[in-house]
């Protein structure tokens, strides 16, 4: 895959080959004629990842590039062989996957199947978590909050780092995202931990 330095090469050329304020469609010409040729390298790199695992990081690796060119058509039969790759997973393997997979899927706005490839988690905590991550990136904020609000409320509860961590995100979740401000106040007082800009 083309590392952090590659990615960071192509963006400094093309902000100084079409600023975005002079050449907004050429850019993306070539933006899309780089995604092409970099999926299109990538189908040929199999023996790369031979031996790795059962497959799951070629196909992850494939999805994700051809999502930045293919038609959602193509993307969803990739991600049925997605899905096989988390469901067939060792137990240990399961949650890692299901939440990869669900979190590109979001990004690419793939809600359905987001939702489902959460659905796949096997640890209940996890995919709570998980279900809240999901619907976060959606942009569903309500929807967020109830599968965090349900998080934090399990019995027996998270680790206490990992609560704290979370009641913390609910807070801003409230005061940011959905404008309960009481609600943010309230919990930021259990947690003993409001932010400096809380009461400005």
């Amino acid at each position: 895959a083309v590392d952090t330095y590659g990615h960071h090469s192509v963006t400094l050329w093309l902000n100084a080959k079409f600023p975005k304020e002079k050449g907004p469609k050429k850019r993306q010409d070539v933006l899309d004629k780089i995604a092409r040729s970099y999926a299109a390298w990538l189908d040929g790199q199999g023996a790369t990842f031979d031996g790795l695992d059962d497959g799951w990081s070629f196909a992850f690796a494939q999805f994700r590039a051809h999502a930045l060119c293919d038609k959602p058509e193509a993307l969803r039969r990739r991600l049925k062989d997605l899905s096989k790759f988390v469901s067939g997973a060792k137990p240990d393997q399961v949650d890692g996957r299901a939440r990869s997979a669900a979190l590109a899927c979001a990004r690419f706005k793939f809600a359905e199947e987001a939702r489902a490839m959460a659905l796949l988690a096997r640890s209940q905590a996890f995919k709570t978590h998980l279900q809240y991550e999901v619907e976060n990136e959606l942009g569903e904020y309500k929807a967020a909050i109830l599968y965090l609000e349900e998080y934090c409320g399990m019995q027996p509860p998270p680790a206490p780092d990992d609560l704290r961590r979370n009641q913390y995100d609910l807070a801003w979740m409230y005061r940011s995202r959905v404008g309960q401000h009481e609600k943010a106040a309230k919990l930021y007082q259990e947690i003993d931990d409001p932010p400096s800009s809380l009461w400005g």
